[in-house]
């Protein structure tokens, strides 16, 4: 109650300020969002610096503050920037005397119409702007959800990160970097119609030839292409082929999209049951000696008189293919090439992860057959559009 009362008093005194901000700089200050986001919170926060600036302080500062009794509000003096707010790349601009809302993360603008009229919320394209809003009109191979099979790509795994949309809902997002793709060679069925279609992709350039093959360094240099320290196969549809040495950029994918993700885990090496299957163990107590840990029983006696094929028990862990179903594509870069993806992926950073279409969720828009053309996609940074939960789309409905 203490907590809560000390920041309502903060808010209140913030309340009678509102009046003077709004007459200084057409700015007002909405004190419903103010409670419902910051209480609770040790950090500090601004609220629209530049114009009318304020500090909103949680339980741990506020006790400090009123043991000190400097607690001062000043519209000239900025706190500190707390820890993962960057002013470069999300800004909240207001205008209320040109009627027009816009907010801004780095180059995305959302537009919002506050005339009388009207109160929809109109979506400009995402990121820098200029993106394709359909493929089929621009590619001459149109996408057909239910033939239509993409190749693949293949990605080094930068690390994870994390960002705010426009309604401040915080999404994990992992960096992959597709670095150096390029087809080394078309797969097509023999003349007996046995096989499939498919193309051979190669990523990240080696520096050093000395451990590759000889049969391996002359396939290369008969096409070409530089030496790939990666290599995969990608099954695709008939209407999805390319040519050898054609390149595979990060605007394949579009922002959106469904995609599934390939890599290896990380090696445990040799673990127990609990670590490796999550096996609750034995007693901490009563009697239990030496065997906290151990797996229990691993069968019967004379019947059947052995272990069960499959039986889970201690062993390697880690160090298998893994496959991570339906994460989306929620923005690409390309000015570094790199896909970010929402949520997690298997794998170290800096391992090699293999990037297809997803199986299970198609996309709902088209995607560019069989790659995104050269110069298609502006240069910059394009996010995926919103989502049916934004607060703006759920209003809607009633």
């Amino acid at each position: 109650m203490k907590m809560a009362g000390s920041v309502n008093r903060i808010v209140s005194l913030l309340a009678r300020t509102t009046d003077g901000a709004r007459r200084s700089c057409g700015t007002p200050i909405n004190l419903q969002s103010l409670r419902r986001n910051y209480v609770g919170f040790s950090e500090r926060c601004m609220i629209t610096p530049g114009s009318s600036a304020a500090v909103l302080c949680g339980p741990r500062e506020t006790r400090r503050y009123k043991a000190k009794a400097k607690t001062t509000f000043r519209a000239d003096v900025l706190p500190e920037q707390p820890r993962g707010w960057e002013p470069e790349t999300s800004m909240l601009h207001e205008n209320l005397n040109n009627e027009e809302s816009v907010v801004e993360e780095g180059n995305a603008a959302i537009t919002t119409s506050i005339g009388e009229e009207s109160n929809e919320i109109l979506w400009t394209p995402t990121g820098t702007g200029g993106y394709p809003m359909d493929w089929n009109d621009i590619m001459d191979i149109k996408w057909d959800p239910q033939s239509t099979m993409r190749c693949g790509a293949l990605g080094v795994k930068l690390g994870m990160c994390h960002t705010w949309d426009a309604w401040g809902w915080k999404t994990p997002l992992t960096a992959i970097q597709l670095q150096d793709n390029e087809v080394l060679d078309v797969v097509t069925p023999n003349d007996e119609g046995r096989g499939v279609y498919a193309l051979v992709v190669g990523a990240v350039n080696r520096k050093k030839t000395r451990r590759v093959h000889r049969s391996q360094l002359a396939t290369f240099r008969k096409r070409g292409i530089p030496v790939k320290r990666y290599v995969r196969q990608f099954k695709v549809s008939p209407d999805a082929l390319m040519g050898i040495k054609s390149r595979i950029q990060v605007d394949h994918f579009v922002p959106g999209q469904f995609v599934d993700v390939i890599a290896k885990t990380k090696g445990k090496g040799f673990q127990g049951v609990m670590k490796r299957h999550g096996m609750k163990g034995g007693n901490a107590s009563h009697g239990t000696t030496k065997s906290h840990r151990k797996m229990g029983a691993t069968g019967g006696g004379q019947d059947p008189g052995r272990v069960w094929p499959g039986k889970r028990m201690p062993g390697h862990m880690g160090q298998k293919n893994v496959i991570t179903h339906s994460l989306q594509a929620y923005k690409i870069d390309t000015r570094w090439n790199i896909l970010y993806v929402k949520g997690c992926v298997p794998g170290a950073v800096g391992s090699v992860v293999a990037i297809s279409d997803a199986r299970r969720k198609l996309p709902e828009c088209a995607l560019p057959v069989p790659t995104a053309a050269d110069g298609v996609v502006p240069y910059g940074f394009h996010v995926a559009p919103p989502s049916p939960r934004d607060p703006n789309t759920i209003m809607r409905r009633y």
